[in-house]
């Protein structure tokens, strides 16, 4: 990954991500277009955020790798109930809180990855107070990349149309994030100056690179 940037590992992960990322970002795509897509903008919010927070170099690259690769667990849950309209029951959300672990044992699997990367593939889904998945972690055990990706993880998710539900307007999703007590608020207030529209200039989504091609386009449950 050399010396560049996080936000260009992730604005072209093809060219500079190798073989085995670009190769699981397709699966994804081909799988399920909109968990692909969302997994590509909160890797570059979360390269963004980093670079506001002004982290190493290194780890910000090992974060932009991380968001792109946190959700390829999910290639794991069933179709029917990533996309599914309306709540999940109890045996589903089992399920989806599999994928975590589900990412890790594959990264493992394909070998040559941080652990930096593979612990942000795990524990995306934790939270500060210790009420998230799947290991309950607290405050203690998070590391501030872990924290960036988690608040990115559920902006995005939050401001974005899902199958059972419209997207929030960014000021409600900040709000949230704001009042949750499992979210790192030096994290939240980088977050929240990275997506605030500064006069002339352009909102972060706006240097996404073109995804990936795709087969058939789908709304994932975030």
């Amino acid at each position: 990954m050399g010396d560049l940037a996080a936000t260009e590992l992730v604005a072209a992960e093809e060219a500079y991500l190798g073989t085995r990322v670009r190769s699981l970002l397709l699966r994804l795509a081909d799988r399920d277009a909109s968990t692909e897509e969302h997994t590509r903008r909160v890797a570059l919010l979360a390269a963004r955020v980093a670079e506001e927070l002004k982290l190493p170099a290194g780890l910000r690259r090992d974060l932009a790798v991380g968001g792109l690769l946190h959700d390829v667990g999910k290639l794991t849950v069933p179709l029917a109930i990533l996309q599914k309209p309306g709540p999940l029951t109890d045996e589903e959300f089992t399920e989806i809180r599999k994928h975590p672990d589900a990412g890790r044992r594959l990264l493992d699997e394909l070998g040559g990855f941080p652990e930096t990367v593979k612990r942000l593939v795990t524990d995306h889904h934790e939270r500060l107070d210790g009420s998230g998945y799947p290991a309950g972690l607290k405050s203690c055990d998070l590391p501030i990349e872990t924290r960036v990706l988690a608040a990115c993880d559920v902006y995005d998710a939050l401001v974005s149309d899902r199958v059972y539900r419209a997207a929030w307007a960014p000021e409600r999703a900040l709000a949230l994030l704001h009042d949750e007590p499992g979210f790192d608020q030096k994290v939240v207030d980088a977050l929240e100056r990275v997506v605030t529209p500064r006069e002339g200039a352009p909102s972060w989504v706006a240097g996404l690179a073109a995804p990936v091609a795709r087969a058939r386009p789908a709304v994932p449950r975030a």
